[in-house]
């Protein structure tokens, strides 16, 4: 904890004197492989496939530790598809505090549960988004539900340090038995993190050009947080109510998140395999393809400069600041930039604790 708050002290002096951006978390696209195929993956098939090299990935955590970050999450694709993951996972761990691992749980047998216990990571989020047929039906993989039940079974079993926690994309095909789905966490002790369906061109296309957000989608997610106790209907599902209600009939983003300055760029960074280097949804990119409303330099590329040059720089400094006003934040609801906006800085947590964001 005591880290944690010396980091955040160091990001504020960082910010408030030089406006200078610190990557105090960030998150590593380490691959685009996966052995999955879902319905509303933001990744294009035919996008070229990437694994971040072990040499380049040692080079960059280092870059982060001396940048100080504290929170790292890794995600793909499929991580466990990665050769030698374990060497990976264990050299972050060795620089970064807290260290997060996204998987769709598929391949998370005894081996590689008692391998991520041995790297010392704090935390495996399994993606599990509905019962069992529609959970698979959408995952396009007859097993994909029984995979994440054997995953925790594993975890628990055979890696008991590491923090378990379930990644649920509330969805219209999905809403209505999100009430069964919470208390199936609940009775196998997992902590679940809701995230909302994001409409990228590459889920539009899918949907042969239709929205998937209907006024029956809204009040079935009204029903599903009214169900919950009042502890745990969080901020992050209310928003979506704004949220998709704005997108059906183009209403006000009345909440603060949606209309303050966006500091996200100033604390966060995004990754990929490739290379590629951005903050956020607001910075065009490989990775969500038709976004974007600023288009970066080309040497913002791990392979091309080291990270520290870039977050160093006076370019990557002004679009930080570009970035304030950036209007994608009002197309795109994803927890990876809502969650910690609503975390961080520390600012905004005593908001919270004063009950300001409420």
């Amino acid at each position: 904890m005591l880290s944690l708050l010396s980091r955040v002290s160091n990001w504020y002096k960082t910010y408030y004197i030089t406006g200078r951006p610190t990557p105090l978390i960030t998150h590593i696209v380490i691959s685009n492989i996966c052995n999955f195929d879902c319905s509303f993956c933001f990744l294009e098939p035919e996008q070229k496939k990437f694994t971040l090299p072990f040499d380049k990935f040692s080079s960059l955590i280092k870059d982060l530790k001396s940048l100080g970050t504290y929170y790292l999450y890794i995600s793909g694709g499929e991580p466990l598809l990665v050769k030698d993951f374990d060497k990976y996972l264990a050299l972050a761990k060795k620089h970064i505090p807290y260290v997060h691992v996204v998987t769709n749980g598929s391949l998370l047998d005894r081996d590689s549960a008692e391998m991520l216990a041995k790297t010392g990571i704090n935390e495996v989020s399994l993606s599990l988004d509905a019962m069992e047929q529609t959970h698979n039906k959408y995952r396009k993989n007859s097993n994909a539900f029984a995979g994440v039940l054997n995953a925790i079974e594993m975890l628990k079993r055979y890696a008991p340090g590491i923090k378990i926690t379930c990644g649920t994309v509330i969805a219209p095909w999905n809403v209505s038995e999100q009430k069964e789905l919470y208390d199936l966490c609940r009775s196998l002790k997992v902590e679940q993190r809701h995230q909302a369906i994001q409409e990228y061109p590459v889920v539009i296309q899918k949907q042969e050009g239709k929205s998937l957000i209907t006024p029956e989608f809204v009040r079935d997610l009204q029903e599903f947080i009214s169900s919950l106790p009042s502890a745990n209907r969080d901020l992050y599902l209310r928003l979506q109510l704004e949220y998709f209600s704005h997108l059906l009939d183009n209403t006000d983003l009345k909440h603060p998140i949606f209309n303050s300055p966006c500091i996200l760029p100033y604390f966060y960074v995004n990754i990929l395999g490739s290379g590629e280097v951005g903050p956020c949804y607001g910075v065009k990119s490989k990775l969500y393809p038709g976004t974007g409303y600023i288009d970066p330099p080309r040497e913002y590329n791990i392979f091309q400069t080291s990270l520290s040059e870039i977050f160093n720089s006076s370019d990557y400094r002004k679009m930080a600041c570009d970035l304030k006003n950036c209007p994608e934040c009002r197309q795109y609801f994803a927890s990876c930039y809502i969650r910690p906006r609503l975390s961080f800085p520390l600012g905004a947590w005593v908001k919270a604790r004063m009950g300001r964001l409420g």
